[in-house]
């Protein structure tokens, strides 16, 4: 059973492709930062409060999948 749990459906979230594998920030202040292996420089932080970083995309989930936004 889950109770006062948060609805995730149609939200917007930000992730970060790091050779093939996605990362996201978990939690509001949950910076990461990657480098790629073409030597480029990733980052995510905010969670869904905000996105901050370099280099992601965003995605959200519709009908239980994660899809492009």
């Amino acid at each position: 059973m889950i109770t006062s749990a948060d609805t995730i459906e149609e939200t917007d979230f930000a992730m970060v492709d790091v050779d093939g594998e996605w990362h996201y920030s978990s939690y509001r202040h949950d910076y990461k930062q990657f480098k790629d292996s073409n030597g480029q420089h990733l980052a995510i932080d905010g969670g869904r409060a905000y996105a901050r970083g370099a280099g992601y995309e965003f995605f959200k989930i519709k009908d239980g999948e994660i899809v492009p936004n």
